[in-house]
């Protein structure tokens, strides 16, 4: 692929008869307006020449890169690592200017996903992460997080049952956490234009590598619907996630809810999620680069035996994804740690 690709690129750069931007050189003509033109300002032609379209030859040197990068590269072509396995090979991990929605009714697992996500990015991958909290605080959501990767369960903590390995994993859970890369808002009256411009500085002080929000629908836009000073347009708080993913290049990972369809549905349906019933549909799938839902079995057990028989099984729904057809990936909820494992880590 290299010789390959040094066989196109040398042309293409060599061209003599292109500009530096790919187009042809283009000869003085005469200027037909001559000095009586009018209607046109300085500061309106300064910005005009300033604003310049991608040229097809810069587009296409870069998009050679990546395919040798693709080719030759020690690194497997993936964005961003989620830590699951599945669910990477599907999408090829986060991409930079991309938007992902994870989406699911109550007590689905939203939360812990994208933090599970947040914390291999963090720890295990070493780059910058920034988490809007918009419902927990700070110093809540750290709990958990401490507590996820000790391995010492929550309950145990609140009843003060703990020995001495418990203490041990605790303390080396906090030395992970005190060194990760990750930083966290939880400004709950934030509006999605302040969030945007503090990604954008944060980008710069500390080289953001992926932004996660939860939850989309506490963010505040500057256009309110209806009478309620709490309605706000979802359509612009996502349209403004994904510019922003777009401007930094980097992956956005937000948190929807879903309706009560799910709950409504009868037999082997009930509680599984479709497309359709995400809470404001419309913005999220015209915007969002994939959408992956959760659903748990046991939520929707209609008895012990069967509560017990499901067990941890859950199941994670790619509903949407530019790069594959829907999957359904199997996955594995554990309650008491708040994190998600794939069967094959289970076994």
């Amino acid at each position: 692929m290299n010789i390959a690709a040094m066989s196109i690129r040398n042309p293409i750069a060599a061209d003599p008869a292109s500009t530096p931007h790919g187009l042809p050189v283009e000869t003085e003509s005469p200027d037909l307006h001559g000095d009586t033109a009018e209607g046109t300002s300085d500061s309106e032609s300064s910005q005009a020449k300033s604003v310049e379209p991608s040229s097809m030859k810069d587009l296409t040197m870069e998009a050679l890169d990546d395919l040798e990068k693709h080719f030759i590269g020690s690194n497997p072509p993936h964005g961003l690592s989620t830590g699951l396995v599945g669910f990477d090979a599907i999408t090829g991990g986060l991409q930079s200017g991309q938007l992902g929605v994870i989406a699911g009714r109550p007590a689905m697992g939203k939360t812990a996903f994208v933090m599970q996500t947040a914390l291999h990015v963090s720890i295990g991958l070493k780059k910058t992460v920034v988490v809007f909290s918009l419902q927990s605080t700070a110093q809540q959501l750290t709990q958990r997080l401490l507590y996820s990767i000790a391995g010492v369960s929550a309950i145990k903590i609140r009843s003060r049952v703990v020995d001495r390995s418990d203490c041990a994993q605790i303390i080396r859970a906090a030395e992970m956490l005190a060194d990760s890369r990750m930083l966290i808002d939880d400004d709950s009256g934030l509006s999605v234009f302040e969030l945007r411009d503090r990604v954008r500085h944060w980008k710069t002080l500390h080289d953001i590598q992926l932004v996660v929000v939860d939850k989309m629908a506490c963010l505040e836009s500057g256009t309110r619907i209806g009478s309620s000073p709490h309605q706000f347009s979802f359509d612009e708080v996502t349209w403004n996630l994904k510019a922003m993913a777009r401007e930094l290049k980097i992956p956005v990972l937000g948190v929807a809810e879903l309706n009560r369809k799910p709950d409504e549905r009868l037999g082997l349906d009930r509680g599984w999620p479709r497309l359709k019933d995400l809470r404001k549909r419309k913005a999220i799938a015209g915007l969002a680069d994939f959408v992956a839902m959760l659903v748990r079995e046991s939520f929707y057990a209609e008895n012990k035996r069967e509560r017990k028989k499901c067990g941890d099984r859950s199941h994670l729904l790619l509903f949407k994804d530019v790069n594959c057809r829907p999957e359904i990936l199997p996955l594995f909820f554990n309650q008491k740690f708040c994190r998600f494992q794939e069967p094959l880590l289970c076994e």
